[in-house]
């Protein structure tokens, strides 16, 4: 018997017992699987049994949908179940119980699907999308633990270091036994990464590994065995004569894995490389760890080295020094807070670094040390409100930023909201500090996910005031991004901006348009989407931007869905949009039949 119509049909109706019987109804999947089995049951009498329980559960009702599709369910798995056979030859043998950590099933597969294709395939936009699954844990879920093992050899290396030292360790010693079974030694980075994960999961069992790398590994592996050592007295004789190694890369890792140690020797060495060549070496070492003393030692210098910059004239002579002490200061990261009375004792000569034009300039250094301020929190934000006028102006944007996170609100608009100057000369700082503060004012971490916007749930809200500025100052991004609901000026500047963009044919300003539409309730949302969905599912606009005007189908009303399926049966709508507008249905049945539940 040819089964494969069967298995599809096994396919649909496993989809809706997990989905809920609620959607069975009209469901178009299983009516094209209708004509396919009427067919076959010219042949085989079966088919036309199943061909008429697949109608019955296609024309049900919500009340009747259940009982249909128990009996569908039970009559395709008992076909099928006397078509194939269970069971394997062989010797059965008890599995080892796996350490695994509590993780869950519960993630709509809607949100878990596109994130194993960011984890298995290839092409842009992929980062964004898993750090935001990391932020909103996402990855507490049993089904991502495989394509995230796979990531660990991503094309893109960013992705491939952010799951080895983000995500995997959240699995624990539970993927150390797949970790080591594809571990190549000869293998490139990937693989290096595998065995620094191992060392951090399990260091007993990366011992023996990291060992043989050290010995017959690839360049790629070896490096990383390096900074797996260092834990062990043993290792701090090889590792010093590593740090002197010809090659800079070996001299890299050996002084990332000292950083770790507070053996004295260790201590002697690191600090004598802040007087050398191999200074940015230690700058790159340092991540999380710096030893006290070290950055004592930094300290010191960087103070020292920023006097000797003024007295230097000579721009040849100032570039060594500004490049010393960007090392210096990146250094000190780690104890950032520490270091903060510093950094703005240094920052307090702004007026003199900006004289400085060598490579790394004055005003280069006066960016960084006012990164390094703003990342201080609370404290770092206080010195960066007051000194605000002091600073650059093209640190503006960096004062604004850390003077969000931590304002409230309406302080927050009383003190910058001034800096709005559109009317400004062009590059004077009056005209810098505003473009840099309007860039902060729409620039919050978002980029579609799925079908909605993320934007970053760490900052505070801006007070509404801002909105009532940007609507008078025509600054459209920020009406876009913070629209709100219930506000009549908003909705009359959307209105506005969507015919105006309409008849510009700009898809990507439409799009913003009609997210900030769905963002504030505004009226007019659902039938202008519906319209834009139509010219997309017909041929025009179904590039990228149309896409996601389909995708935001799923926000539409349960009086939209007669029309969405209407199109999904128009013999002109594109065939690569049909399962999408199918899914949007779907999406609005599940949330109105929780809606009624509730």
């Amino acid at each position: 018997m040819s089964i494969p119509v069967l298995n599809e049909v096994y396919t649909e109706v496993r989809r809706i017992s997990i989905a809920g019987s609620v959607i069975a109804p009209g469901d178009f999947r299983l009516q094209k699987l209708i004509e396919p089995l009427r067919k076959s049951g010219e042949k085989a009498p079966i088919f036309t049994k199943v061909a008429d329980n697949v109608q019955k559960l296609v024309e049900s009702t919500e009340k009747t949908a259940a009982a249909a599709l128990l009996e569908l369910s039970a009559l395709i798995t008992s076909i099928l179940y006397t078509q194939g056979a269970t069971g394997i030859e062989g010797e059965l043998k008890e599995l080892p119980p796996s350490p695994v950590k509590s993780l869950q099933t519960k993630t709509n597969a809607r949100v878990i699907k596109p994130l194993i294709e960011a984890l298995t395939s290839t092409g842009s936009g992929r980062l964004e999308l898993i750090r935001d699954a990391f932020e909103r844990g996402l990855f507490n879920d049993l089904r991502l633990v495989r394509p995230t093992l796979q990531a660990i050899d991503d094309v893109y290396g960013e992705i491939g270091e952010f799951v080895a030292t983000k995500v995997l360790p959240l699995f624990g010693e539970a993927i150390v036994p797949d970790l080591v079974t594809t571990l190549d030694l000869k293998g490139k980075m990937g693989h290096g990464r595998r065995l620094q994960l191992i060392h951090q999961l399990a260091p007993a069992v990366a011992r023996e590994h990291v060992k043989k790398a050290l010995e017959e590994g690839s360049k790629e592996v070896k490096l990383a065995a390096i900074e797996c050592l260092g834990t062990a007295e043993e290792d701090l004789n090889f590792l010093l004569e590593q740090g002197r190694a010809k090659s800079q890369d070996v001299r890299a890792a050996a002084i990332a894995a000292l950083m770790h140690s507070q053996d004295p020797q260790a201590l002697s060495f690191l600090t004598g490389l802040l007087d050398g060549k191999d200074l940015t070496l230690v700058s790159r070492a340092v991540r999380e760890a710096l030893p006290d003393q070290v950055g004592t030692e930094a300290a010191q210098r960087l103070e020292a080295s920023l006097a000797e910059l003024f007295k230097a004239k000579d721009k040849e002579k100032q570039n060594p020094i500004a490049e010393r002490i960007s090392s210096l200061i990146s250094i000190l990261r780690p104890q950032r807070e520490k270091y903060l009375s510093l950094f703005t004792k240094l920052l307090a000569q702004s007026d003199e670094l900006v004289k400085i034009k060598s490579n790394t300039s004055g005003l280069d250094l006066i960016h960084q040390l006012t990164q390094e301020v703003a990342e201080c929190k609370a404290a770092g934000a206080k010195y960066l409100i007051e000194n605000r006028d002091r600073l650059p102006a093209d640190c503006f944007s960096r004062v604004a930023w850390a003077a969000r996170y931590n304002s409230k609100p309406k302080d927050y608009f009383k003190v910058f909201s001034p800096y709005i100057n559109t009317s400004a000369k062009k590059n004077t700082p009056e005209a810098v500090r505003s473009e840099q503060l309007i860039g902060t004012l729409h620039s919050s971490h978002r980029y579609y996910y799925g079908y909605t916007w993320n934007k970053d749930t760490t900052i505070p809200p801006l007070d509404p005031a801002w909105i009532e500025l940007a609507i008078v100052k025509d600054i459209k991004p920020i009406v876009y991004e913070h629209a709100i609901p219930k506000h009549a000026g908003t909705k009359q500047f959307l209105s506005a901006q969507w015919e105006r963009v309409v008849k510009q044919k700009d898809p990507h300003e439409l799009l913003d348009i009609a997210q900030a539409m769905l963002q504030s309730q505004h009226p007019d949302f659902e039938p202008l989407l519906l319209e834009q969905i139509k010219k997309v599912v017909s041929g025009k606009n179904s590039g990228y931007t149309g896409y996601w005007f389909v995708r935001m189908g799923q926000n539409l009303s349960p009086t939209a869905v007669p029309q969405l399926e209407a199109l999904v049966s128009d013999a002109a709508t594109v065939a690569r949009f049909q399962n999408d507008l199918i899914d949007c249905i779907e999406a609005i049945k599940e949330r109105a039949a929780k809606t009624t539940t509730a």
